[in-house]
């Protein structure tokens, strides 16, 4: 049985599933492991799930595109798969620039999975019987990456224990104001800072001063993008209709989707009508 893991990018699923589907058929007794297996773990800690699959596999397939690129959890998983020494086979799924390549990805061949054509299907399976066979684990083992979190999901639970320490506060107005330049998690910095003014039993009077200047200053408009991509999401996941707002917040942003657990919540409202 060969044990291959593939790391990519929730934004190419559809082509990770026809990947996954001509593996099945390509490879002898293959045992294909990529992160929709975590729909069967429910309750467990799905980034120990991951980290034990990588630990396990033989062959480490690094799915190429311009999001899995700029994917954290995509980074740290393939950083744990090469201190594990695991083989990795790069394939490219969608058309990315060379440059902007890991440096020690870039010497390796890299077979085109673009076009799913057959000869890109003979050069696949090609590959996956001529790859070098792992060697050993190291010993002793390197130390796992930590799971990547969401940025606001983190920022929530401080505040929800917030103390009324001025360092702590100083802290986490930097990290919500931080969170302003990006086009992922800036829309989490008005409730975010709704949620800090709120702790008004806590909080020291110029802290609470500069979060009601910042909330007054930052847009509240909910981007219509990601009300876009939180529709799509809920409508490819009927089994996950029934969850809260922060739990769909923690959840969806495992497959890259980001929203507040407010945008949740209003769409899935709209839905329901």
């Amino acid at each position: 049985m060969t044990k291959i893991f593939i790391s990519y990018s929730s934004k190419n699923r559809e082509l990770v599933n026809k990947l996954a589907d001509d593996l099945e058929l390509l490879v002898y007794e293959p045992h294909i492991w990529f992160d929709r297996e975590l729909l069967r773990t429910g309750g467990q800690k799905w980034w120990d799930n991951i980290l034990a699959e990588i630990l396990k596999c033989e062959i480490f397939i690094y799915s190429i595109s311009p999001q899995m690129l700029s994917s954290e959890p995509c980074k740290r998983e393939y950083e744990y798969a090469t201190a594990l020494g695991k083989p990795i086979l790069p394939v490219m799924l969608t058309d990315t620039n060379y440059h902007y390549l890991p440096g020690d990805i870039q010497p390796l061949q890299i077979v085109s999975f673009t076009g799913r054509t057959e000869i890109q299907r003979s050069a696949l399976g090609d590959s996956i019987k001529n790859i070098p066979k792992a060697h050993s684990l190291p010993d002793p083992l390197p130390t796992p990456p930590d799971a990547p979190l969401h940025p606001a999901g983190v920022l929530f639970a401080q505040i929800s224990t917030l103390v009324m320490d001025d360092r702590l506060q100083h802290e986490i107005l930097f990290e919500i104001d931080y969170l302003n330049d990006s086009a992922i998690y800036k829309e989490f910095v008005p409730e975010l800072l709704e949620k800090f003014i709120a702790r008004d039993d806590v909080l020291i009077a110029r802290h609470l001063h500069r979060a009601q200047k910042m909330l007054v200053k930052t847009p509240t408009q909910r981007s219509s993008k990601v009300k876009d991509a939180v529709v799509a999401y809920l409508r490819d996941h009927p089994e996950h209709k029934d969850l809260s707002g922060r739990k769909l917040v923690s959840v969806a942003a495992a497959e890259g989707v980001h929203a507040s657990y407010r945008t949740w919540n209003e769409v899935k409202k709209i839905l329901s009508e």
